[in-house]
This record gives C-alpha cells, structure tokens and sequence, in this order.
C-alpha cells in the first residue's frame, strides 16, 4: 500500500472535518450515557492505586500498607495515583470525583480514535481512516473500559499514549531525523509513567527504526545515522530519572520505575498457576496467606514477608524462575494458557449490569478481528504493517510467557488488529 495523498484525502469525506467531529462527540456521549446507565461503580477504586491516592492526601506520601503500616511503595506506575489524588483533592471523595475521571477517561478512549485516525490517513487513505475512525470510537470493549469498568484511567489512557508513539515512529520513518527520534523517545519516557510495560517494547522500537534508516535515503550518513537510535531510548531514560532517584532515596537500591515484577511472574509460574492471574490473586496476594503462598517453605515464607518490595521480588523472581527450570513443561502449558486467554479471556471479573455484552464482545470479536488482521497480512506489503505486528507480538510475548493475565491487557495492541483487520 502505497502512502495516502493529499487527492486522496480530499476524494472522500463530503462532510470534511466536521464529519470526524461529529463522529467523535458522538462517541463521547455514547460513553457518557453508559456511565450513566450502567454506573453502579461510581464509589470504585483499583485498590492499590486508591489506596496510595488517598496516603498522598493524607500527607504520607507515595505508600501502600502491603504488609501492614504504609510503606514507602513503587508498586504501580505513579502517574494514575497522584492524578487521581489530584482529582480526589479537589472534588473529595464522592461520586462526581469518580464521575469526572470517567469523563476523562471517555475523552481520552476517544481521543485514541482521532490519532488511530490520523495514523491510517497520513500513512494510507482517508477511505480508510474514516473506517477506523468509526470502527475504534464505537468499538465495544473501549466503551466498556472508557465508561463501565471499574478501572479509572489505565487502559483507555494506555491505549492513547501507544497510539502515540506509534504516530511519533511513522512520522520518523517518513523523515528520520534526530528531532524526531528524541520525540519519539519524550513520548515514551512518558508513557512509562502510566504504563510500565512500554518500556519492554523500546528494543522492538529500535530494531524497527534501525530498518528505517538502513533503508533510508536521508543525508544522516555514517555513524550520524546511529545517534537517532541512541538519543530515542537515552531520552526516554533521562525522563525516568526523577522517579529512580525518589526510589533510591526510598529503597537505598536503583529501581528505574517500579517493583512488583518478581511479584507478577511468581503468581503467573508457581506450582497452583492456572494462567489467570485472577485465580490467584486478591487484596490477600501482599499478605502471602493465599495458596501460592502454601507453596513456599515456611522459612523462604518468613523471609517474604519480612522483606521490603525490592527484596521480596527478589525472593519471588529466584523461586519462579526454579519453577520454570523445574517443570519446563508445565511452563510451557501455562504460556498457551495464557496466550489463549490474552485473545479470549472475557473481562470476568467486573459485575456490572454490561457483563454479557462484554464477554460477548471479548469471546466474539476478537477471533474474527486476529482471523482478518492475519488474513490482510497477506496481501500487505507495507513496513508499517509490520511496525503494528511487532507490537502485537511485543504484548502477546510479554504476557504470554511472563505474567498472568488481565482481560484488559490486550487493549493496547487491538487498536493496530482493528488496523490491520480493516
């Protein structure tokens, strides 16, 4: 496929601009009436990030009671804490509070659709782009995570900021330049404050940039054409040095952004995994007195529970990776678990009065949108295709083979099958 021009752009759309505009406030009253309808959660919270929110308030701090008395913690990424703090702080701890950041969470659910929209115009045609407008503002799993889900900015805000660095990648394949790599690496130093797992695809990102200017006809010449790839994820680092510096300070070791991978991968690779982090999880996973922990010596238990969050991943990540040693076959049973259920997996555990809708929507469409986006594989000659695949199989590998799953962990690749799909 061949890059869209502008005669392209101008052929389609008879309602110009103000189309996309009405596309997009539709889309957000749409949510705003689901939230309406179906928001029975308006007093929810994620309870760790609730929970650190509400120690910020209270002047202790970015801490979390793990293991009893708040605790300095980086348990989670801090962006969504101190913005819900933000929001709690200035409207308290009501329903309007929790009604705001639905609000802003439906914005920016919608805002995803526009840049999904901008990336397909400006790299293919606006036929196209305004099919994916309309295919992700109106898409049922982002409405139900924009509006109905009890989680309160993650996902849509995810979602955004992966579309994101995916504009900030194409703009530098059309003319890579220093600038943009160090736009592109700004966007992802950000976007580790939401989400950490972004930082995992910052090799795909350099691998994918490095055929860009191999293949590149711009006048970065000789070694010139490596600074983009060192300047891209050297940015993104320097922005992560205030919080490794507060977790220095908080730890006495370096942690670049977050604990609790030692966590994650124990819970997804232990003698009583099923490949659903839900099936082992709840507010008792800190406390260690659920069944995983029954698997623990007593001796390696008391150790865990003495230790702070740095050196109980520690503990965690030597008796997962024991396991995995181990029973290699059984790792290997929970990877297609978990591969399975990051395509099928139904968003079980929220009740609310959209539960059949969703599941429906996560058992129905998903295997008919990996059915179309392999089939237009196909028939796609196009780098970019492939720039969307390698962040597909970033996220399969990345909770397929390392933690259990959450039915919302695949919002951040769906947007690029809808892509691909269409």
């Amino acid at each position: 496929m061949q890059p869209a021009t502008l005669d392209d752009r101008d052929d389609v759309s008879p309602s110009g601009p103000h189309g996309v505009w009405w596309v997009l406030m539709a889309a957000f009253l749409l949510r705003l009436t689901c939230m309406l309808i179906f928001g029975s959660h308006l007093y929810a919270d994620e309870a760790e990030m609730g929970e650190i929110a509400r120690n910020i308030l209270a002047g202790q701090g970015f801490s979390l009671s793990l293991l009893g008395p708040e605790q300095p913690t980086a348990f989670i990424p801090p962006f969504e804490p101190y913005f819900f703090a933000l929001i709690h702080g200035v409207f308290g701890d009501t329903p309007l509070s929790y009604a705001i950041l639905i609000a802003i969470r439906s914005a920016l659910s919608v805002t995803s659709a526009y840049v999904a929209y901008r990336i397909v115009r400006d790299t293919w045609s606006e036929r196209l782009a305004i099919l994916t407008l309309c295919t992700i503002a109106f898409y049922p799993p982002f409405i139900y995570y924009s509006a109905i889900s009890e989680y309160l900015v993650r996902p849509p805000f995810s979602v955004l900021l992966c579309l994101l660095i995916v504009w900030c990648l194409l703009h530098f394949e059309r003319h890579p330049s220093l600038g943009r790599a160090c736009l592109t690496g700004g966007v992802f130093g950000f976007s580790l404050y939401v989400q950490s797992n972004f930082m995992s695809f910052i090799p795909f990102a350099l691998a994918w940039m490095a055929y860009v200017l191999w293949c590149s006809r711009e006048p970065l010449q000789g070694w010139r054409k490596l600074l983009p790839l060192v300047a891209m994820p050297l940015i993104a680092m320097l922005l992560l040095l205030p919080w490794t510096v507060r977790n220095y300070r908080a730890f006495g070791e370096l942690v670049p952004l977050r604990t609790g991978f030692g966590l994650l991968f124990w819970l997804a690779n232990n003698p009583v995994a099923t490949g659903d982090l839900l099936s082992v999880s709840s507010w008792y996973v800190p406390r260690f007195d659920m069944a995983p922990a029954q698997t623990l010596s007593p001796p390696l238990l008391a150790q865990v529970r003495q230790a702070n969050e740095v050196e109980r991943d520690r503990l965690l990540l030597r008796e997962a990776t024991q396991f995995i040693t181990s029973h290699p076959e059984r790792y290997l049973q929970l990877t297609l678990i978990r591969l399975r259920s990051f395509w099928l997996g139904p968003p079980k555990h929220h009740k609310t009065a959209w539960k059949q809708i969703a599941v429906a929507a996560y058992g129905t469409y998903s295997v008919v949108l990996l059915g179309l986006a392999l089939t237009a594989l196909a028939f796609r000659r196009d780098r970019v295709v492939w720039l969307f695949v390698l962040l597909v199989i970033h996220f399969m590998l990345l909770y397929g083979l390392v933690q259990a799953s959450y039915s919302y962990y695949r919002m951040d690749s769906e947007p690029f099958c809808l892509i691909l799909a269409l």
